[in-house]
Order: C-alpha cells, then sequence, then structure tokens
C-alpha cells in the first residue's frame, strides 16, 4: 500500500492506494476509485491547460486548484497536492497494480 497525507487546517487528506485501487479520504467520507479508472484520471490529465480535460471526469483545473471529480464527488485539491496523487497512482500502477 502507498500513501500521501495532505495536512489542512480543517482536516487531512489521505490519498493511498492498495490492490483494489484508489481511496480518497478525509472526515466523514471517502472516496474508493477502481485502479483502472484512476489510472485513466491520472493518464488523460493535462495539468498544462483545459485540453483535454473533462469537467467532472477525473482531474481538471479551476482557478482555486485542480479538482477531482468522481461520480458524485468532488475535492478540490492545491495544485502541489493534486500532482502528488498524480504521482500515486502511477507509482501504484508500476508496484502495485
Amino acid at each position: 500500500m502507498k500513501k500521501v497525507t495532505f495536512p489542512r487546517p480543517a482536516d487531512n487528506i489521505l490519498a493511498q492506494a492498495d490492490e483494489q485501487g484508489l481511496w480518497i479520504v478525509t472526515n466523514g467520507w471517502t472516496v474508493p476509485i477502481e485502479k483502472e479508472t484512476a489510472q485513466e484520471y491520472a493518464n488523460s490529465f493535462n495539468p498544462n491547460g483545459d485540453k483535454g480535460n473533462k469537467p467532472n471526469h477525473g482531474f481538471y483545473n479551476v482557478s482555486s486548484g485542480i479538482v477531482l471529480t468522481h461520480k458524485g464527488a468532488k475535492i478540490t485539491f492545491d495544485r502541489s497536492e493534486a500532482l502528488a496523487v498524480i504521482d500515486l497512482i502511477k507509482a501504484a500502477t508500476t508496484s502495485i497494480w
């Protein structure tokens, strides 16, 4: 299992990858993302603009950072947090999945 924790003033966010997929965990909720879907989100994200990014499907740029949307869940990360989650997905692809 691989993990990344982001300290925030109100809560902590944990992103972890295991054999089943990616888990985004914070106070009160957990969003499981299947490994194939997480890989699609990471591989299709364009960090340099919106070309190829799909709002409401995976990672996309907004003025306040980068949003990850999966089904009905949304979370806004700052740029470094989002890129760390994408790196986690890529690391899991080579070492876990």
